[in-house]
Parts: structure tokens; C-alpha cells; sequence
């Protein structure tokens, strides 16, 4: 009998572990944005996507859900500690098809991630483009202490994702094979006016 106990324990405790580690159904998230928010997100793929805050996606972390083609506005302020100063900070995507298929939120393969501007009283608008999610990965990474953006063939162009001070082995995906030329723009941001300021090469050799 107490053999029997004790294996029933162990079965519970093993049953309650496994279970804190499964996440929500994407059915909970919140889909219709925040009324309030100030970061808008314009969803240009034909995915539905669940968008996080932060270098590493959460429960916690989540800012909420966009259809495909939609266009939604969340609060940020609900996440940071200097939102009536303002800041810059990550956001990251998944697809829903990736999210409810994996118990692990921390597993979950990035389809995007891009920096984002705050302050009270601003509204900043960030487009997800379709052309940088796919099955084809790029491992890029930044070993400067200033964070940087990746933009597409000139240093004006396309920005394709944005890199912390000293991040490594960030994954940069794309739906085709053709050949991307990355240059990278420094970002300085500054808290007085709150404007995002940027240093970028003028040739591919100084990059």
C-alpha cells in the first residue's frame, strides 16, 4: 500500500509539473487590442500572429493577438517602467499555428522581431512584413554595446529587424533563398525629446 501511495505521488507530482508548463490556448489572448494603447501594429502577413514584449517570449510577455491583414493598438505602459519618460524596447512574433502547437512559449520559433518606440502621449506604428517570415533563417548577432537595426541592400533601406547591445545568435527569417544584403544602423535614443536617432554607414566598405 505505501509502494502504491508513493507512486501515486510521484504521478501527481510529475502530472502537476508538466501541466504548469503548458501554456494558454491562443483562444485566450486578447485580439481586439487595447483602445487606449499607443503602439499601433499593422499585420501585413496572412498569418495570425501573438506578439510578445521583451527578449524572451512569456505568458507574462504577451502584448496580445493580430489577425492577419489587421491593424491593432496595445498598451505598452503595462510593461515598462519609464513609459511617462519614453524608451525603445523588443517586440517578437510567432505564428498561432506555432504557438498552440508548442507547450513551451520559450521554444516557440520567432517569426519576427522588431524595436519599437514608447512615450505617453505618442503613437508609433510598426508594420509586420510577410517578406521577412518563412522557413529560410539568417543567425546574425551584435557584439557592440549599442543596439542596432538591420535594413535590406542600403542603410535607408527596408528595416528588416533590430538587435540589443550584445545579443547573439538571433534568427532573421525569410520565405525565399535570394541573397540579403544587411547594413547595420545604430540607434541612440533620447530621452528629452524622445526621438529615436540613428548612425549608419554610407558604403558597404565602411560597414
Amino acid at each position: 500500500m505505501k509502494r502504491f501511495t508513493s507512486v501515486m505521488l510521484m504521478l501527481l507530482a510529475s502530472f502537476i509539473f508538466l501541466g504548469c508548463s503548458i501554456n494558454s490556448s491562443s483562444d485566450d489572448i486578447n485580439w481586439n487590442g487595447d483602445n487606449s494603447g499607443t503602439l499601433e501594429l499593422f499585420n501585413g502577413s496572412n498569418k495570425d500572429m501573438i506578439v510578445f514584449i521583451g527578449q524572451s517570449p512569456s505568458e507574462s510577455s504577451i502584448l496580445g493577438g493580430i489577425r492577419a491583414n489587421a491593424t491593432r493598438l496595445y498598451d505598452v505602459s503595462k510593461h515598462v517602467d519609464d513609459f511617462a519618460i519614453g524608451g525603445y524596447t523588443i517586440i517578437r512574433g510567432v505564428t498561432k499555428e506555432r504557438y498552440d502547437a508548442e507547450p513551451d512559449p520559450t521554444k516557440v520559433k520567432i517569426e519576427f522581431t522588431a524595436m519599437v518606440t514608447y512615450r505617453s502621449g505618442a503613437k508609433y506604428r510598426y508594420n509586420i512584413d510577410p517578406n521577412y517570415m518563412g522557413d529560410y533563417g539568417f543567425r546574425i548577432g551584435n557584439r557592440g554595446r549599442i543596439g542596432m537595426e538591420l535594413r535590406k541592400d542600403s542603410p535607408h533601406g527596408e528595416k528588416i529587424a533590430y538587435l540589443p547591445a550584445l545579443q547573439q545568435n538571433q534568427m532573421v527569417y525569410a520565405d525565399n533563398t535570394n541573397a540579403i544584403t544587411l547594413f547595420p544602423v545604430y540607434v541612440f535614443f533620447n530621452r528629452n525629446s524622445g526621438e529615436v536617432s540613428t548612425l549608419s554607414a554610407t558604403s558597404l566598405f565602411e560597414t
